[in-house]
C-alpha cells in the first residue's frame, strides 16, 4: 500500500497554474479544475513533453475534464489518464489525490 504525501498547499495551485511535483521516478502535475484536483504523469505519452504548460477544458455536457499537449495537440482525460486523440495512442499515469484542510497530498508512485 502507497502512502500519500504532501506535495504541496491549495495555495500553491489554482486553476490555470498547475503544480508540479518530482518523485523518485516520476514527475507528476496537479491540476485544478474548480473544486476538484487531478493528478497525472506530467509527460506526454506520444513524446517527452511535460503537459503542465498544456491547456486545460472541460466539457460542460459529458464533465470530461482533460488536457492538450501542447507540442502535438494531444488531449489526455485528467481523470482516467486516456489519450483521447492522435498522435498519442498511450495513456498517462494517473495518481490518487487528496486535500486535507489546505494541503494537497499524492499517493506516491511506486517505484517499480
Amino acid at each position: 500500500m502507497s502512502d500519500f504525501v504532501k506535495v504541496g498547499t491549495k495555495a500553491d495551485i489554482a486553476p490555470g497554474k498547475p503544480l508540479v511535483h518530482d518523485f523518485d521516478y516520476d514527475t507528476v502535475v496537479i491540476f485544478q479544475v474548480g473544486e476538484t484536483y487531478y493528478c497525472i504523469e506530467d509527460v506526454c505519452s506520444h513524446q517527452e513533453v511535460e503537459l503542465n504548460n498544456g491547456r486545460v477544458e472541460c466539457d460542460e455536457a459529458t464533465g470530461v475534464c482533460r488536457v492538450e499537449c501542447p507540442k502535438h495537440g494531444s488531449w489526455f482525460n485528467l481523470e482516467s489518464g486516456e489519450a483521447m486523440n492522435l498522435p498519442a495512442k498511450t495513456a498517462v499515469k494517473t495518481f490518487a489525490i487528496k486535500v486535507e484542510g489546505d494541503d494537497i497530498l499524492v499517493e506516491e508512485p511506486d517505484p517499480w
